[in-house]
């Protein structure tokens, strides 16, 4: 008698499998890697006449309402996952290895995982060159300062330098070798790369040794780099007379606003062919041509072509200015004094007694940084400084810069620390000339009333002032609570036991209230 099919059961997720494939997989394991080939046949031949039974491994079943099909599926693809990921593993322990063993030769494959972004054979390349040198990788800046970088990594790095577009920084300063293959292409070959780094903002080459012939080479460059914003070329002492070699390109360069040119020996020529670029860099807030003793003759052509209106710093220290010079200076921190941030006209003689011309050209100011070190500064110049910052004035000033003015009495620096309105000075210097010494007990006290009205001091620097034990005791009790750092010479420091004895309890009460 014959019966209806029954119906099949229906399954929402994975069937039910009458064995494992991955059991198959473990015996084979076995058979290959502990059974030798005599033992296998003698065994297969048993099951076939019936003599054994094969084990079969059955399939887990759970139900489909507690996530068993989910948990089914895992527990068979997870042996999968976990080999792939052994593999993937391995293989990058092994690249690793590779990378320490010999950086010469490994793929640029072996940078894809580091690079992220730079998936370009060109970045595998940067990565190989700056391990060697001991630097970090960076796809946006590259500083390779003092590496003593030969005429055969030059050429390496001007190689890879075109393939970087997304560069943005490239510092290769203090390198003395740098421009001594000019001839050999070293040089040549990385400023001519240059063209290529269209995104470059910033290019630093000071102490490299620039001569007239690299300034010409690296002009060359320029012209097809407008987005360049600053350009660093300081202490580079040969290039003196050849400046106008370089300044014929700098007018293609509309987006300059850094131009640094300190201590480079720069003739009167060479000052001459930078005044007549500087009208084409309408951009420029910022120009150093300090420590240039020429330039003490020419600061008046220097501001009548700049647009002070809009610049931030202008240096003039170490720069033997004149009389005409100060009062052409003074003209433009007038036309400057809602941008100006920076004044630092140290090491010129003439603003001792002229210092009240300056101050009320920078009125109001913006002035952050404000250096006068040995500018034979007298006690009127401070009593009028003093005066300044008592009407608010220098409020912003965050550096002062006094050190090096013998000049000044005691009733000037009271007068400075009595004044007040110095509530955002982060680092004040007043020490004197190694060669001189004195006391400091008439202004101290000012001085230590001063302390709680300047919230903001780090830094203060009182180098061959002297004063009693007591005096230094209250002083550093009084930097100490504020975390300040004080500058003293070890030799007038004290170091007696009878400074070490001072109780605390008569510290406190010498103290002025907060």
């Amino acid at each position: 008698m014959s019966h209806p099919a029954e119906a099949e059961p229906a399954w929402d997720g994975a069937l039910p499998r009458q064995s494992s494939s991955v059991g198959y997989i473990a015996k084979a394991d076995e058979y290959y890697t502990v059974k030798s080939r005599s033992e296998l046949m003698f065994e297969k031949q048993s099951e076939r006449h019936g003599f054994t039974t094969r084990v079969t491994h059955a399939a887990l079943v759970k139900s489909q309402d507690d996530g068993g099909v989910t948990d089914q599926l895992y527990s068979e693809m997870k042996p999968a996952v976990d080999g792939a990921n052994y593999i993937i593993k391995h293989m990058r322990n092994k690249n690793e290895y590779e990378v320490s063993a010999n950086n010469q030769n490994v793929p640029m494959l072996c940078f894809a995982a580091s690079a992220e972004s730079e998936r370009d054979v060109g970045w595998g390349r940067v990565c190989v060159f700056l391990k060697r040198l001991g630097k970090k990788a960076d796809s946006k800046s590259l500083s390779l300062a003092h590496c003593d970088l030969t005429a055969t990594e030059l050429l390496e790095l001007g190689g890879m330098v075109a393939t970087l577009p997304r560069l943005c920084v490239l510092d290769v300063s203090c390198n003395a070798q740098l421009t001594q293959e000019v001839d050999t292409g070293g040089f040549r070959e990385l400023v001519s790369s240059l063209s290529h780094a269209t995104s470059l903002t910033t290019l630093r080459l000071q102490a490299c040794g620039l001569t007239p012939d690299s300034l010409d080479a690296l002009g060359g460059s320029l012209r097809c780099l407008p987005s360049v914003g600053e350009l660093h070329l300081s202490c580079n002492k040969l290039l003196a007379g050849g400046l106008s070699r370089l300044t014929f390109h700098l007018a293609h360069v509309t987006h300059l606003e850094r131009l640094d040119l300190h201590l480079c020996c720069l003739t009167r020529d060479d000052l001459e062919a930078l005044i007549q670029v500087l009208p084409s860099l309408t951009a420029l807030t910022e120009l150093d041509v300090s420590s240039n003793k020429e330039v003490g003759g020419v600061v008046h052509l220097l501001v009548s072509a700049l647009p002070v209106t809009q610049m931030r710093r202008l240096p003039f220290n170490s720069c033997y200015m004149s009389n005409k010079s100060f009062t052409a200076l003074v003209y433009a921190s007038a036309l400057a004094v809602s941008y100006l941030r920076t004044v630092d006209i140290s090491w010129c003689k003439v603003v001792g007694g002229h210092l009240a011309l300056l101050l009320d050209a920078l009125q109001p100011s913006v002035v952050s940084e404000l250096r006068l070190c040995s500018c034979e500064l007298t006690t009127d110049d401070m009593q009028h400084l003093a005066a300044v910052c008592r009407r608010g004035c220098l409020s912003s000033l965050r550096a002062l810069d006094l050190s090096y003015n013998s000049l000044v009495g005691d009733n000037g620096w009271c007068s400075l620390f009595a004044a007040g309105g110095l509530g955002s000075l982060e680092d004040v210097d007043v020490s004197l000339r190694p060669s001189t010494s004195a006391p400091c007990s008439a202004w101290l006290p000012a001085l230590l009333r001063a302390l709680p009205q300047m919230p903001a001091l780090a830094r203060l620097a009182m180098q061959r002032w002297t004063a009693d034990c007591q005096e230094r005791e209250q002083l550093r009790y009084c930097l100490k609570k504020r975390s300040v750092l004080l500058e003293r010479d070890p030799d007038l420091q004290d170091t007696s036991s009878a400074c070490k004895g001072n109780s605390q309890e008569s510290l406190e009460e010498s103290q002025p209230e907060e």
